[in-house]
Order: C-alpha cells, then sequence, then structure tokens
C-alpha cells in the first residue's frame, strides 16, 4: 500500500499541460494513440478542475510502480475522497479484476 500512498502524494507537474481543443466529458474512458500525441497534456488539463486530494494518479510507467499494489486499492479507497483514478501508460494486455 505505500506504493500507492506515493502516487497518491505525488505532485502532479501541470505546468507542461497544453490546453488541448478536445475536452474530457465521460465518466469512463480509455485514451489510445502514439507516443508524444498529447494524451497526457489531455489528461493533465482535465484533472486541473479537480483538487489534489480526489486524484490519484497511477502511472505504470513509472519503474516505482507495482501492478500488485492494486490489490490493495479497495482498502486505499476507503479512507480517501478520490473522485478520479488515472492509470496511465498501461499496457494494451493489462486486465483489471
Amino acid at each position: 500500500m505505500k506504493i500507492l500512498d506515493f502516487f497518491y502524494e505525488e505532485e502532479l507537474d501541470f505546468k507542461n499541460a497544453i490546453e488541448r481543443k478536445q475536452e474530457i466529458n465521460s465518466k469512463n474512458l480509455i485514451i489510445k494513440g502514439a507516443r508524444h500525441s498529447g494524451k497526457r497534456s489531455l489528461l493533465l488539463s482535465y484533472l486541473k478542475n479537480f483538487d489534489k486530494k480526489e486524484i490519484l494518479f497511477l502511472n505504470f510507467k513509472d519503474l516505482r510502480f507495482k501492478e500488485d499494489s492494486l490489490l490493495f486499492l479497495d482498502d486505499f479507497l476507503k479512507n480517501k475522497i478520490i473522485k478520479i483514478i488515472i492509470f496511465y501508460g498501461v499496457n494494451e494486455n493489462f486486465t483489471f479484476n
């Protein structure tokens, strides 16, 4: 659960977020695209509307992230006010049960 705490407390870098013409207006969304096509900027632009304590941004590309930590996600969310969870950099073979 320490890994989930780390990503929950990590500051998101909004200064590099470029405003996009497209907006996110869906409760559940999968964003796919080529590298450096603006997926992260789109997400960060959307996340600016939330308080830091309402966001859990899990970066699967970060070497510190372990998929096994998702086994503790239910317990982790019990005492938090998280409104949005981002699974960023997920491999296309990923399954979440």
